[in-house]
C-alpha cells in the first residue's frame, strides 16, 4: 500500500514538473511532449502534442497510441494521405496488429524506406508478417543480416531462428535478454520460459509482485503457472 501511495505521489509530482516546465517556456510544448513520450507518460505526451500546431506533433500522438497498442486511434490520427516513412510504418503496424497482414505487407514493400530508423523497423515488421504466415525461412532471411534493436526484437529474433531450426542462435538471443539490465519483466520472463529456466522465473516473481503496474497481477499469475509447469516437467 505504501509503495502504491509513493508511486502515485511521484507520478503526480512528475506530471506537475512537466506541466510547469511547459508553462515556463511556451515554445517548449513540443519538447515537453517528446520528453513525456520518452518517459512513457503517454497521456501527458498527447495532452501537450495536441496543443501544438507543428506537424511533428501528430507523430508524437500516433506513437503514443502505438505504444499503448491502441491501433484504432493510431489509424484515426494518421494522415489520410501520406508517404512519409513514419506514416507508412505506423499504418502497416496498425493493420498488421488488426490481422490485416496483406495490406500491411503491401505498404512495407511498395517502395524503399529512406529513413534508416524506419527502414530497420519496417524490415522487422515485414519479417513478423512472414512469420505469422509461417514463412519462417523468408523471415529468417530478412533478419539474418540485421542486429536486434532492443530486447523485444531479441525475443522475436529468437523465435524466428527457433522456427528455422537454429536452436543455438535462438538461445543466444534469449540468453542476451536474461543478461540485459534494461529488459522488462515481461520480456525477460518470456525469454526464461523459452529457455525453460525456472531459476530466472523464481527471481522475477518478487520483482513483479512489488511493482504497482496495471498488469502485475496477470503477469504474476503467469509466472507462477510457468514455474509450476516447468518445475514438474524438468
Amino acid at each position: 500500500m505504501r509503495n502504491s501511495v509513493r508511486f502515485c505521489a511521484a507520478f503526480i509530482l512528475l506530471s506537475w514538473g512537466i506541466a510547469f516546465a511547459a508553462e515556463e517556456d511556451g515554445n517548449g510544448i513540443l519538447e515537453t511532449a517528446r520528453s513525456a513520450l520518452r518517459d512513457g507518460l503517454w497521456d501527458i505526451a498527447r495532452s501537450y502534442a495536441f496543443k501544438s500546431d507543428d506537424e511533428s506533433s501528430r507523430k508524437i500522438i500516433v506513437e503514443s497510441y502505438a505504444r499503448q497498442l491502441d491501433w484504432e486511434n493510431v489509424l484515426v490520427h494518421l494522415p489520410v494521405r501520406g508517404t512519409n516513412d513514419w506514416v507508412r510504418y505506423y499504418r502497416a503496424m496498425a493493420l498488421q496488429s488488426r490481422g490485416e497482414s496483406k495490406p500491411a505487407y503491401d505498404i512495407l514493400v511498395e517502395s524503399p524506406f529512406s529513413d534508416e530508423h524506419y527502414r530497420s523497423l519496417a524490415k522487422i515488421l515485414e519479417a513478423k508478417i512472414l512469420f505469422t504466415n509461417k514463412d519462417f525461412q523468408g523471415a529468417g532471411k530478412i533478419l539474418s543480416g540485421m542486429q536486434p534493436r532492443d530486447d523485444e526484437a531479441r525475443l522475436f529474433y529468437g523465435e524466428i531462428f527457433e522456427a528455422c531450426g537454429d536452436a543455438d542462435t535462438s538461445r543466444k538471443y534469449w540468453n542476451e535478454i536474461i543478461s540485459s539490465t534494461s529488459a522488462t519483466e515481461r520480456v525477460k520472463s518470456s525469454a526464461a520460459i523459452k529457455l525453460r529456466d525456472v531459476s530466472v522465473l523464481e527471481k522475477l516473481l518478487p520483482e513483479v509482485v512489488s511493482v504497482p503496474v496495471k498488469h502485475s497481477l496477470s503477469l504474476s499469475l503467469a509466472l507462477i503457472a510457468s514455474i509450476l509447469i516447468l518445475s514438474v516437467s524438468v
